[in-house]
């Protein structure tokens, strides 16, 4: 019993530690992934909407400035500030893929220098689409989203594609505190997994206990013995089949005593009946063996 009791404690806390680990590390996996993709493009949308507000109003300004001599002072400071205030880089870059502002650099930069798939983004915001990408984070050297908008000349035709780049380090931070979070809820669940184990053990183990104790008295000729488990349950059913099975016994038990008693009393009562006659047989015969009968 303490054997068996042992094997199903353990086994129950092995089954209910390996599917709480399980389904943690499931729904980990899952919360890192919606978490990632529900953040992005939330973060992708907020860029977005912030890339038209910065392109517009850029647009303005090179339709009230003429478009070179715009582009210089007056429009880099206001890519400086933009920079501040949205805590992303901007670049405002031309077909060419040149970097004609920044607001922390001026330089130029070829194709040859973009990451791959740049390019094609700088493509499409040429061609009027408000577009993004993650192309840039080697170029950046930080895991970043990088959205472009159009910017519009005072013809209507696109004059430049303005490129604001954000990083995204701050999902990875979240990320990592909702790991630590989900390990902590896996730590502390463990021990109310193990108490919940031991329990329901306990609830197996006893009525088992009390089926084993019975069939043991049966076993040893008890043929009284009742489990005295009542459980609707599995467990209740089983322990009601066997009192049932044991009742049974006892009938075939209290029956093969009846057989066994009729069949001595036959067998008394058979030697009382023969025993006369056979006496009377056996004495005719030692009277024949002495001689002691003759013919008259």
């Amino acid at each position: 019993n303490k054997g068996m009791k042992r094997t199903i404690t353990c086994r129950l806390i092995a089954y209910f530690s390996a599917a709480l680990v399980l389904f943690s590390a499931i729904a980990g996996l899952l919360f890192c992934a919606l978490f990632s993709w529900y953040t992005a493009k939330t973060h992708e949308r907020e860029l977005s909407g912030r890339a038209l507000s910065i392109a517009d109003t850029l647009s303005r300004f090179s339709q009230n400035e003429h478009q070179g001599r715009g582009m210089s002072g007056g429009l880099g400071a206001y890519l400086r500030f933009i920079d501040e205030i949205a805590m992303s880089e901007v670049w405002l870059v031309d077909e060419q893929a040149r970097i004609l502002q920044s607001g922390h650099r001026n330089s130029a930069l070829s194709y040859n220098e973009l990451p791959s798939g740049a390019e094609d983004l700088i493509g499409r915001i040429f061609e009027g689409c408000v577009a993004s990408n993650r192309e840039f984070s080697p170029l950046l050297d930080a895991p970043s989203i990088t959205v472009g908008a159009p910017v519009y000349d005072a013809n209507g035709d696109v004059a430049a594609a303005l490129l604001l780049h954000s990083p995204i380090s701050g999902i990875q931070n979240a990320q990592r505190g909702g790991i630590h979070i989900l390990v902590f809820c896996i730590i502390t669940a463990l021990p109310l997994a193990i108490i919940l184990s031991v329990l329901l053990a306990r609830h197996f183990i006893s009525p088992l206990k009390k089926i084993g104790q019975a069939a043991e008295h049966v076993m040893n000729g008890d043929y009284s013995a009742r489990t005295g488990v009542r459980q609707a349950d599995e467990i209740g059913s089983l322990a009601r089949n066997i009192d049932a099975l044991f009742v049974q016994l006892s009938n075939i038990e209290d029956e093969r005593k009846r057989l066994d008693q009729m069949r001595q009393d036959f067998t008394s009562n058979i030697s009382h009946e023969l025993r006369t006659p056979v006496t009377v047989i056996k004495g005719s015969l030692e009277v024949l063996e002495q001689g002691l009968v003759t013919d008259a």
